[in-house]
């Protein structure tokens, strides 16, 4: 058997066996450890294909990618609020398409943004169409030996796919014509036909995506051939025009796997497919980042009593409110941050090489964008401190996460200026890509829904108004520390509290019996419930006695 017709087998049979744990795993109406088990099935499948296969793969920088997808996998079982498991997923996604990145024979720390994208294109595609070039064309199946397990494997899986819809087919059509036989089958399988269906769906959709994405890791964007044809000395060989190899004079080496960094010939040649008539020089970068920088001093100027102003301007301000005031300045700052740092990393992209002073004036303007950036964020973090302080309206889902992006951005901007600045832009995605999973990896020890209910209930203590309603209709996470403040609330409060909280976890996972339901922040929350005597079986909360 060929090398890759053997590596194709064994991905499809893992992929079959994850497809089918998998759909077993997630059938639950509210994910919890299921979904951290999925993810540790998920990579120890791929470690052990990697480690047959492909164990250069498992190096240093993949198997800290793969412990982070296993981290934040299993924050499902350990939180439950939305937001925080959204980041989680996105977390987890951008890393499966950066373990892809290796496969394009790029190194992980010395790739480019670029890099990362084309990783993470790879596996989505590969997810879709990889199973049909594994099936269609790598596995050679007429190669395959008739006496070995893995030949067996093959005719079980075939024949059942062959089997199945022609016993459902029939089966219909027999049980349609003898009612006695219909209820013979019926009573004796009790198969429920859309149930079945349905399994089998999910597991296939499943198997499939999965193994789309092991072609992608394990045989990157095509395969190696297992053997290279003769070429005719008479023939010279044709020039490769992939960007992931390199045309070699010796035949001989072509077989070997090559690796680059961002300072070897794989950088040069995607520069290379950029025209000349798109390089920038000392003016165009200089009046493309001065313009921009002319833009924001002359923002900042004119609106320096607004963004330093504070809460004094807002009360001087007829009809001014100060969630108004607050949310334009973090709206600025996002939309701006989000067009500055792609600016920055294309125009220093596309400057021209070996130009006298080049480098030089981006440093020199891009520092400065970077510095005056900086103060709409300080700006935008006192609006922020405004209107979660004494004097504003608390804390709530959206202003805590401005905060964490805040963060994040402010880290993004100064690993920038240490990297690309310095002539260091190798280093920067990764550098980047690890600077978002340390803040996310923090934002799970602070626990944003216990945090913000915390804190509202400190400004109450304070004399600020508490909005129950709202505080009450967060995850699970938030419980222990709003039933822990029922003796700080008014009577009002606590009767809004003990009509509405709940509303935003599902009640029935809190007490649900599948251990693939089982969540830490809603056993903890079960406990609180219980140890007040609250009933959270039947529409949540009865009320508090």
């Amino acid at each position: 058997m060929k090398s890759i017709t053997k590596t194709g087998v064994e991905m499809l049979q893992v992929a079959a066996l994850l497809g089918i744990a998998g759909n077993l795993l997630i059938r639950v109406d509210t994910p919890g450890l299921n979904l951290f088990l999925c993810a540790l099935i998920f990579v120890a499948g791929l470690v052990a294909l990697l480690k047959r296969n492909k164990p250069e793969f498992l190096n240093s920088e993949s198997i800290m990618l793969l412990a982070a997808i296993l981290f934040f996998g299993s924050m499902f079982a350990l939180y439950d609020s939305p937001e925080l498991l959204f980041l989680d997923t996105v977390s987890i996604l951008v890393l499966l398409g950066v373990l892809v990145v290796p496969a394009l024979s790029y190194r992980l720390t010395e790739t480019g943004v670029t890099q990362f994208f084309a990783g993470g294109v790879t596996a989505g595609m590969s997810a879709v169409f990889g199973p049909i070039l594994l099936l269609g064309d790598d596995i050679k199946w007429n190669k395959t030996p008739k006496s070995n397990v893995v030949s067996h494997s093959i005719s079980v899986v075939r024949g059942l796919a062959l089997a199945v819809p022609v016993v459902f087919v029939v089966g219909a059509l027999l049980m349609s014509a003898d009612e006695s036989f219909r209820t013979f089958v019926s009573g004796t399988f009790k198969v429920d036909l859309n149930m079945f269906v349905s399994h089998v769906a999910i597991s296939s959709l499943l198997a499939w995506g999965v193994l789309g994405y092991f072609r992608a890791v394990i045989f990157g964007a095509r395969p190696k051939a297992d053997s290279k044809p003769p070429v005719r000395k008479s023939e010279p060989k044709p020039p490769s025009f992939s960007i992931t190899e390199h045309t070699t004079e010796d035949p001989a080496k072509d077989d070997e796997p090559k690796v680059y960094s961002a300072n070897d010939g794989s950088k040069a040649r995607l520069e290379s497919m950029v025209p000349e008539i798109f390089r920038l020089g000392k003016i165009e970068t200089g009046i493309l980042l001065g313009a921009v920088n002319v833009l924001f001093v002359t923002f900042i100027l004119f609106q320096l009593p607004y963004l330093f102003g504070g809460f004094d301007l807002v009360q001087q301000t007829p009809d001014y409110k100060l969630a108004e005031y607050a949310r334009h300045g973090v709206a600025e700052l996002i939309l701006v941050s989000m067009l500055i740092l792609p600016l920055l990393l294309v125009t220093h992209f596309l400057l021209k090489k070996n130009e006298h002073g080049l480098e030089s004036l981006f440093r020199g303007l891009a520092w400065a964008q970077i510095g005056l950036l900086f103060v709409i964020m300080i700006s935008a973090v006192n609006r922020l401190n405004l209107l979660t302080g004494i004097l504003g309206y608390g804390q709530t889902i959206d202003r805590f996460y401005s905060y964490f992006l805040l963060i994040w951005m402010a880290l993004i901007f100064v690993w920038f200026g240490m990297t690309v600045l310095r002539g260091l832009r190798k280093q920067f995605a990764y550098g980047a890509l690890w600077s978002f999973l340390f803040v996310l990896a923090v934002l799970h020890w602070v626990n944003p829904d216990d945090y913000i209910v915390r804190t509202n209930v400190e400004l109450m203590q304070q004399g600020r108004e508490f909005d129950a309603y709202y505080n009450s209709r967060l995850s699970a996470d938030s419980i222990p520390a709003l039933i822990g403040s029922l003796d700080y609330m008014s009577i009002e409060d606590r009767q809004t509290v003990l009509s509405s909280a709940g509303n935003g976890i599902d009640c029935g996972a809190v007490g649900a019996q599948d251990f693939r339901s089982w969540n830490l922040s809603r056993v903890y929350a079960q406990r609180y419930l219980m140890s007040q005597n609250i009933d959270y079986t039947r529409n949540c909360w009865l009320g508090y006695k």
